[in-house]
């Protein structure tokens, strides 16, 4: 069932992306992300082992070869083959980057020496293409929502702005408290899990860039924020609080009246202040 709701839902985005508009309500929208997050959080590295390197020693980098996105990794026949040649492959992209020509997608480490020809099934494995591929992308309800945001700033309503706001931090919410599965299926496969960095940019990019001009949208984004921040730790932490510091300060550059600005610069005072 759910599977016949992403592709009815694809395919519906992809008419979108034809005429260039999003017309859809903000609840549909939100339905999906909220699903998409949810199984994602679920399971987070696919049925793969869990990768926290940035490098293997000894290993073979995969690179994107291209300008393209990567559209699908065939885990299954990828894990079989790895088992065949005794190798172990360390994933580092994930289903609808966007990649240039040098970017490393993964690296292939091998107790011996692969064969050309092994490196070359291996590498048969990713899946890239011109076109971005929503079905395996789970950031793609973010970026709907976001996109929601830039067309009703174009319309002039910063009500539902906020709006998406508040469903984003629910959805976010939703990833940071659902506890993902330990199960391994592919034992010779590593994943990292996607960054928070790419959740808050999917969020929030066109919000920060499109809203910093609004009061109320700042100051609710502010909140947001603040609120996402103090559920993480170390480096995740002080990226969003860092953000929320940018956020701010390109408000206050473009924002005309000064006593907006002093508004602004109280209500983030008083977060920091409550939130400590």
């Amino acid at each position: 069932m759910f599977i016949v709701v992403i592709s009815t839902f694809i395919i519906w985005v992809d008419e979108i992306v034809k005429l260039g508009q999003v017309r859809t309500s903000l609840s549909k929208s939100e339905k999906y992300a909220f699903e998409n997050i949810k199984k994602y959080a679920k399971d987070r590295y696919m049925g793969c082992n869990k990768f926290t390197h940035n490098k293997i020693l000894k290993s073979v980098p995969v690179y994107a070869g291209k300008y393209s996105f990567l559209t699908d990794i065939d885990l299954e026949n990828l894990n079989t083959l790895c088992e065949k040649i005794n190798a172990k492959v360390y994933i580092l992209r994930y289903n609808g980057e966007h990649l240039i020509s040098s970017d490393i997608v993964a690296y292939v480490s091998s107790s011996k020496p692969l064969s050309q020809e092994s490196f070359n099934e291996v590498v048969k494995n990713f899946i890239f293409s011109q076109e971005k591929s929503y079905s395996g992308d789970s950031l793609f309800g973010l970026t709907i929502l976001s996109e929601i945001s830039a067309k009703a700033f174009f319309n002039n309503d910063p009500g539902t702005v906020i709006k998406v706001i508040d469903s984003l931090t629910g959805i976010l919410d939703c990833l940071f408290e659902t506890k993902s599965s330990q199960n391994v299926i592919y034992n010779n496969l590593y994943v990292k899990e996607i960054a928070i960095e790419r959740f808050i940019k999917s969020s929030f990019e066109h919000i920060r860039s499109y809203g910093s001009s609004n009061i109320l949208v700042v100051k609710r984004l502010q909140k947001s924020l603040m609120h996402i921040a103090k559920q993480l730790k170390n480096d995740d932490e002080k990226f969003v609080l860092e953000y929320s510091r940018n956020c701010f300060e390109q408000a206050i550059l473009e924002l005309t009246q000064n006593f907006e600005k002093n508004e602004l610069e109280k209500f983030v005072k008083d977060l920091q202040y409550n939130s400590n």
